[in-house]
């Protein structure tokens, strides 16, 4: 089922002590040179010491023989020594948890609400990556298989080692691999430049390993919370964070992890959780947004088919889509709850489905006639996504995917699987039809080519939703 989650303020909290305290230190030292050193040794430690805390306050043991340079990384900084620091860095971070603040709010009367999601492949902050490249390294970039169990032995907080090697999975290369923190901060400007450009009130991301990250390129002006926070020891190498600006028109609170869809595949590794925000709207409506990274591997094709002819293909492709069949009914539970309180949904990020395929060969809801409407006791039996979620129960649980533009082709991003989907009641709200609405694909600055890390697999989404109609009118349940 899915729960309510607790954003944890303390390493944020921590930064900021310790920048306000490095101020004021560098005012006293007799040089300007003595100052500026005094400073960026008291940020960096700061810095360093709340970013580790957030990292080994996940399911990372400590007991686990480590090389070298990554025990380095967890034991280096300031009062991080000790056979207890585990426990005792749980124990901090649990213990300065504190909510955010249930209304922020701006100034201006909006007229229009601007939603930009983007999965921006595995970005990590600097203690991060220097903590993937500690561990990856020595395997020369390859995951590490412990032969009794056929399974990694890579801690689960760290993404795959081979996950930015400038390949497309299937061996073919296609950008620079990213190797080094100089690569990290080209792929950090590149992404900071593409969310600058999209001039959005909330901002949706996948494949974020953390708050740290998600800050890095977000920038100051925006809130953020992240899955990875909250979601404690079950912490993932992939999360989600989503970042609102601090001086909006809007009311951005009641955040939430939406765990029920986390889900163990065969290898017994787990799908990301669902990550959401309540927006309340100039005209008194209130809106419940969800961030999702659904399971991988079922892209195209009905759900309950595998329509490979190679067995090796079809045997995986099944297990993924198994999963994914999993996370439907809790998510359709979440979105259902939410129509009933009277609010409206929209449901955003990387569906890892072509949503587009499965309006175009009008797939049913389920194998076995039955009426979507009704709980389905087997996932199993679902055949598609968007016609089971968009069941008429409650009456507003209508689904209408928001058009998308044209995919610049020199991004060579992935199509037609980052979306938007809007319930019926929120049309009401708008200035005009939904369908008249685009999502405008924004494409990167410069080419994917092989002597340049990119930015991302994916190109960043905005949709641009005009506010006008409805006045403080309730969805229809």
């Amino acid at each position: 089922m899915p729960g309510h989650g607790r954003h944890s303020t303390s390493s944020r909290g921590r930064v900021r002590a310790g920048l306000i305290s490095a101020a004021v230190a560098a005012t006293r030292p007799a040089s300007l040179a003595t100052a500026l050193s005094t400073t960026q040794a008291a940020i960096r430690a700061t810095i360093r010491a709340a970013a580790v805390t957030a990292i080994v306050s996940t399911s990372l043991s400590l007991s686990t023989a480590l090389p070298a340079p990554l025990a380095a990384f967890f034991s280096s900084a300031p009062g991080t020594t000790g056979p207890g620091f585990l426990a005792e860095a749980r124990a901090r971070t649990t213990s300065s948890e504190a909510t955010l603040p249930a209304v922020i709010e701006g100034s201006a009367r909006a007229r229009s609400l601007r939603l930009l999601t983007f999965n921006v492949e595995h970005q990590m902050s600097a203690p991060g990556f220097a903590a993937w490249q500690a561990f990856c390294e020595p395997h020369q970039w390859r995951d590490p298989i412990d032969p009794r169990t056929g399974r990694t032995t890579r801690p689960g907080v760290l993404t795959y080692c081979d996950a930015l090697d400038g390949t497309d999975g299937r061996g073919n290369r296609l950008f620079a691999p990213l190797r080094s923190e100089a690569d990290r901060q080209v792929k950090r400007d590149a992404l900071r430049e593409l969310i600058s450009r999209a001039r959005a009130d909330v901002v949706l991301l996948q494949e974020i390993a953390d708050e740290a990250a998600a800050r890095e390129i977000l920038g100051p002006d925006f809130n953020v919370a992240t899955s990875a926070e909250l979601s404690g020891p079950f912490r993932l190498a992939q999360n989600l964070a989503i970042g609102w600006r601090s001086r909006s028109p809007f009311q951005v609170g009641e955040v939430e992890l939406v765990t029920g869809l986390s889900r163990a595949g065969p290898d017994g590794r787990h799908t990301r959780p669902g990550l959401a925000v309540t927006i309340g709207l100039p005209g008194g409506q209130r809106l419940a947004l969800l961030n999702i990274h659904l399971k991988a591997g079922c892209r195209m094709g009905r759900l309950d088919e595998a329509p490979s002819r190679q067995p090796q293909r079809n045997d995986r492709r099944q297990a993924d889509c198994r999963v994914f069949q999993e996370q439907i009914p809790p998510l359709e539970a979440w979105v259902d709850r939410k129509l009933d309180a009277g609010l409206g949904v929209i449901i955003a990020g990387d569906f890892n489905r072509d949503l587009v395929h499965e309006q175009r060969e009008r797939m049913p809801a389920r194998n076995d006639g039955s009426d979507p409407r009704t709980p389905v006791t087997d996932p199993g039996r679902l055949a598609s996504f968007l016609a089971e979620i968009s069941d008429e129960a409650p009456r507003a649980a209508v689904f209408t995917r928001a058009r998308s533009g044209d995919t610049p082709s020199r991004s060579q991003c992935h199509r037609e699987i980052d979306q938007f989907l809007v319930s019926r009641s929120v049309e009401a709200w708008l200035d005009k039809p939904l369908r008249e609405h685009r999502v405008r694909v924004l494409g990167f600055a410069q080419p994917i080519t092989l002597d340049r890390v990119r930015p991302s697999d994916h190109c960043p989404q905005l949709l641009v939703l005009g506010l006008g109609r409805g006045g403080s009118q309730r969805p229809g349940r």
